[in-house]
């Protein structure tokens, strides 16, 4: 067996892995060594192996649908791109890249294009989630540079997570925060966020204030303490104290609760938290970032934390929760289209001229490129001639994805790069180059916390996957850059990156890790995970750091600014918010492909309270048609008393890959914040429509398989248990529905079926073949009738009489799985609960749950106060009668 040391592939945690490999057999545990997460792993990582293989690669090179060879089609793009540039100028191309990348692919990506094609349009899809966290930092701390370490954390007294369902986005890192504290009590957390998520509920605090509420509310907390004396003694000093000292006036209590929607006493009470705590961390996160005024609002979060001095010490500042395992590393080389690299900004004439000697670039990008969005809005118009999208699905995660949709089909020239083949943005693509995944390549990425850690290989590469930075350096070479791009492996690109971080030091900032640019390639392979800064002439330093400590060392070097609300009326209908489920990630291309992890929830569901499904005349059992612009969702409805009223809740995860009308950003706008580009996604408009479904049915296959015309209202699909099932909601009634999904079995092969049964709930078919099961229908005018998990469970290999008598008769009724790492399911802590657990300590003394990666807990904690709830209500009811 061989064990191998790499970095979880999901989240900005990035959590250390070990990976064991015996033959065919993969295991996967924590890494107990690595700093980010000393062994632990949400339900993701502990569930990363199912999602490695070959199935479901891209697995070798094509060109318009037809397999080739690589050197023929690097040169077919190389000449193609070439063609584009002579032809239409370089800034009719572009790269659109992902924070899925490694920093060495990212690295050779910026090179070539702002170094030697010399455009900026390298854009990347960390813009959707990070950028406006980077513009916030440049505006108020003086460089893209999250001052903090997750130890800060555990050392607070006073932990604020804004616009963050850390229990579900950063499992990890919020389990380290809980144990902190239950070792000390006094820690307090207070959360805000206009849903009750998993995190609100083990909050002390949670202020579901009103989106687009958060400028008000950390204005009002910056005079307040200001009133209070907080200030630090030098505030005064602070670039742009004179401008802000006026306009917070006019946030007084009154106005800030009534454009939160907060009550009075609720304000006060967190302003007083955060005045009496010395040490506090406010964490933000998408919540804050995908808005409109998303620069703003994480400085008005900054604010807060440099008038009174809360920052660069133990304890204590602003801390960006980054989406993606390596936006922070795109960020350092480049990445994004306003930036040059290394941190530096293209109007740096100083950098400009060092990182050209560096590189020896014939023609260095000048001027800011295409930022992602802007990027798509051009290629629609006909300027962008050819680009190349690397380890992302922009069909499905760009907003307005009708719009994205008819942006590729106006480009010449898709290139696709990706691990994983029949993507939505794969559709348009001309040429499909297959990349390798998490366990085959090998590099570097960067954390939340500025930790660069390493993705080691422990497979072989599949099918003929090459590494991008390998496909970047061939095609630089097939159009004509016969220098720059010799890099043997990826050592050979770190080195260099490393020694360009070196200019950035030079000229004062902060990030650098030019201590590293001399490592050998041994050195490199054994490169264990430290903190930038790291300065060449310097020890390495293994320890935690912070940055823009007052004392000893200077404050930033950014200025306050303070921005008002935007004012003008809001559209008409529903405020549309979206978000990631527990056990997913992004558009589900790696997730997906395990089955355990669709157990938690299985299907996309809109969210809404059950007041608000009362106004719309929906019930559980219905369907949601949302609408705005060309687009349109429909999706299962979830009622939910978590929700704000007027408000409506739905998962980004569903493409159409796995189903039909569920992806989120067909009906969410190109609006973006004017300074950061980065698209409002939380706060989208939407029309609402009840539909009214005939008939549920689940249909389950050893493979995916193209649903026929008119069969369903609505489809979604998850991997399951040995195949593919399948959620239908019909307008057909239930006999023409059996009879239609019977004659797609029919055209499959699978003739009639083998034994059926028929209730008043509906009826169930299954095509067992020498105790194997070959398909099943399941249909009722109930959704809560169909098998749901229970399937998973009786699916069983041999698939005896038994089996089969089980699937047919046991009656079901719908309880999720709730604990992926003990397979607990809703009802199992509810049996918990009624045998006396009424914390989640308890529950898990009990039936052990949350006792593994621990993203249960919240929600083991809600179902707590719920059955305390009702326990109160019919005390008060009887006492009453």
């Amino acid at each position: 067996m061989t064990e191998t040391r790499t970095t979880c592939p999901y989240c900005g945690v990035g959590c250390g892995v070990v990976a064991s490999v015996s033959g065919d057999q993969i295991q996967i545990r924590g890494d107990q060594h690595h700093p980010s997460n000393f062994g632990k792993l949400c339900s993701k990582g502990v569930r990363l192996a199912e999602t490695l293989g070959v199935r479901g690669r891209l697995m070798h090179p094509s060109i318009k649908g037809e397999r080739d060879s690589w050197s023929r089609t690097l040169a077919y793009v190389g000449h193609k791109f070439r063609q584009a540039v002579d032809q239409h100028g370089p800034d009719s191309v572009a790269f659109y890249l992902s924070g899925q990348l490694l920093t060495e692919d990212y690295y050779v990506a910026n090179k070539l294009m702002k170094g030697f094609i010399g455009s900026a349009n390298v854009d990347t899809n960390s813009r959707l989630c990070m950028s406006s966290a980077v513009a916030a930092h440049k505006r108020g701390l003086g460089s893209d540079s999250v001052p903090g370490c997750y130890e800060d954390f555990e050392l607070a007294d006073l932990v604020v997570l804004v616009g963050s369902n850390m229990s579900w986005c950063h499992p990890v890192l919020f389990q380290r925060l809980q144990a902190a504290r239950r070792a000390r009590p006094r820690m307090r957390l207070v959360v805000i966020d206009p849903r009750r998520t998993a995190t609100a509920e083990a909050a002390d605090q949670h202020l579901a204030i009103r989106p687009g509420g958060d400028l008000a509310l950390f204005h009002g907390l910056l005079r307040f303490l200001i009133e209070q004396g907080q200030q630090r003694p030098d505030a005064h000093q602070l670039p742009g104290w004179s401008d802000i000292q006026a306009s917070l006036q006019a946030y007084d209590l009154a106005r800030v609760a009534r454009e939160t929607d907060l009550n009075r006493d609720d304000i006060v009470d967190f302003y007083r938290q955060f005045a009496t705590s010395p040490q506090v961390v406010t964490g933000f996160s998408m919540g804050i970032n995908q808005s409109e005024q998303g620069v703003d609002q994480g400085n008005a979060i900054l604010n807060c934390h440099l008038v009174t001095d809360r920052i660069g010490r133990p304890g204590m500042g602003p801390f960006s929760l980054t989406g993606q395992p390596n936006a922070m590393g795109g960020r350092e080389v480049g990445g994004l289209a306003n930036t040059l690299a290394a941190h530096r900004e293209l109007d740096d004439e100083a950098a400009r001229q060092a990182i050209a000697e560096l590189w020896c670039s014939p023609q260095l990008a000048s001027r800011p490129g295409l930022k992602a969005v802007e990027l798509f809005e051009a290629m629609e118009r006909g300027q962008i001639k050819a680009v190349w999208i690397m380890g992302t699905n922009p069909a499905v995660s760009l907003p307005d994805s009708g719009q994205v949709a008819r942006a590729l089909q106006a480009c010449p020239l898709v290139v696709v790069s990706d691990c994983v083949s029949g993507t939505d943005t794969q559709r348009y693509a001309d040429v499909l180059l297959p990349a390798t995944g998490w366990g085959e390549k090998a590099g570097t990425v960067t954390n939340s916390e500025r930790r660069l850690s390493r993705q080691r290989a422990f497979l072989p590469a599949s099918g003929e996957a090459r590494a991008d930075w390998w496909m970047l350096c061939q095609m630089a070479k097939a159009m004509g850059f016969n220098y720059g791009f010799n890099f043997t492996n990826e050592a050979d690109i770190f080195r260099e990156h490393a020694a360009l971080s070196a200019i950035n030091g030079r000229l004062g900032g902060a990030f650098d890790i030019g201590a590293l640019a001399t490592l050998t390639d041994q050195q490199y392979q054994q490169l264990a995970p430290l903190q930038w800064p790291q300065p060449a002439g310097q020890p390495l330093q293994l320890n935690n750091q912070r940055l823009f400590a007052s004392h000893p060392a200077s404050p930033p070097q950014g200025q306050l600014h303070l921005s008002s609300p935007v004012t003008s009326p809001a559209p008409a209908g529903w405020v549309l918010n979206n978000g990631r489920y527990r056990d997913q990630w992004h558009t589900m291309t790696r997730t997906g492909l395990s089955s355990q992890l669709g157990r938690h929830r299985p299907w996309p569901e809109i969210s809404l309270h059950p007041d608000d499904a009362r106004l719309l005349d929906v019930t559980a059992n219905d369907l949601l048609t949302l609408e705005a612009g060309d687009g349109t969702l429909r999706l299962p409805v979830a009622l939910s008393a978590q929700q704000r009223r007027g408000e409506l809740f739905a998962p980004i995860h569903w493409s159409g890959q796995y189903s039909g009308q569920a992806a989120v950003n067909a009906v969410v706008g190109r609006g973006r914040d004017s300074l950061s580009g980065q698209p409002g996604f939380k706060g989208a408009r939407v029309q609402a429509l009840a539909v009214t479904v005939r008939v549920w049915a689940q249909l389950w296959l050893p493979e995916p398989v193209a649903l026929p015309q008119g069969v369903a209202t609505f489809w979604a699909s998850q991997t399951h248990s040995q195949g593919r099932l399948y959620l239908l909601a019909s307008e057909l009634s239930m006999s023409d529905c059996v009879t239609r999904l019977g004659q797609l079995l029919e055209e499959l092969g699978h003739g009639q079926p083998s034994a059926s049964q028929a209730s008043a709930q509906g009826s169930r078919h299954l095509y067992v073949e020498h105790e194997r099961l070959l398909a099943g229908v399941f249909v009722s005018p109930q959704r809560r009738h169909l098998p749901g998990d229970y399937l998973q469970q009786a699916l069983q290999s041999p698939f005896t009489a038994a089996h089969q008598r089980s699937l047919l008769m046991t009656p079901t009724t719908e309880s999720r799985l709730l604990c992926c790492c003990l397979q607990l399911t809703e009802a199992d802590i509810d049996a918990a609960i009624a045998e006396g657990a009424d914390s989640a300590d308890k529950v898990a003394d009990v039936c052990g749950a949350g006792t593994g990666c621990g993203s249960c807990r919240g929600e083991v904690m809600e179902r707590c106060r719920l059955a305390k709830n009702e326990l109160e209500t019919e005390v008060q009811n009887a006492l009453a009668d």
